[in-house]
C-alpha cells in the first residue's frame, strides 16, 4: 500500500493528462516482492523451526496434550 501511496502522490504532479500505467510499474513490486519472498524461504530452510537442545521444549510438548 506504501507503494500505491507514493504513486499516487508523485504521478500527478509529472503526468497533467492523467496516470499513465506501464508493464514495468506492476513488475517491478512483484519482482522484489519474489526475490523477498525467494530470499526469506532460503533462510528458512537453513535454520530448524523447532529450539534445539531446549530443556524445557519436551515439557512444553507433553503440556499441550
Amino acid at each position: 500500500m506504501t507503494f500505491v501511496d507514493i504513486y499516487w502522490m508523485v504521478v500527478p504532479a509529472f503526468e497533467k493528462a492523467g496516470p499513465h500505467f506501464y508493464l514495468l510499474d506492476f513488475l517491478l513490486p512483484a519482482g522484489m516482492g519474489g526475490i523477498w519472498i525467494a530470499a526469506f524461504v532460503r533462510e528458512l530452510k537453513s535454520r530448524p523451526l523447532l529450539p534445539l537442545h531446549d530443556p524445557r521444549f519436551e515439557g512444553a510438548l507433553q503440556h499441550g496434550d
